[in-house]
């Protein structure tokens, strides 16, 4: 589903070891993928009007369902960011930088919390769909 690790920056200022959260997740891109290799065009586009409505046109979920099949589609990149950037959300989607942004607390709360797993979990997803 998703992965919080934590790994030790050797590269700061006064060169001591800084522990920093790293996040990564595949979870959402994983699903569309393998949806898109499997699902004909016309299910495809019914599956995808469910999530995003009808205002996706059969022929752009054609092209991402085709994309997503030949690997042409890629996953954001996940980074931490604090509350300023974000506005308070948990996560946010920056698509100048296809960026999913998730609040630099959230991580930590992950590993304690289930309520905090699934919140981290759903604020991916969310922000996934509007990378696509």
């Amino acid at each position: 589903m998703f992965r919080v690790t934590r790994v030790i920056d050797k590269t700061n200022l006064y060169n001591t070891l800084v522990l920093s959260p790293k996040l990564a997740s595949t979870f959402a891109f994983d699903q569309f993928t393998d949806l898109a290799k499997y699902l004909s065009p016309a299910d495809f586009w019914a599956w995808i009007v469910v999530i995003f409505g009808t205002d996706i046109h059969t022929e752009t979920a054609e092209m991402l369902r085709v994309a997503l099949k030949r690997g042409n589609f890629t996953n954001p990149r996940i980074k931490l960011g604090s509350d300023g950037e974000l506005n308070g959300h948990s996560a946010g989607y920056d698509k100048s930088q296809n960026l999913i942004l998730v609040s630099e607390d959230l991580p930590d709360k992950a590993l304690d919390s289930n309520d905090a797993s699934w919140e981290l979990m759903i604020a991916l997803v969310e922000e996934f769909g509007h990378h696509v």
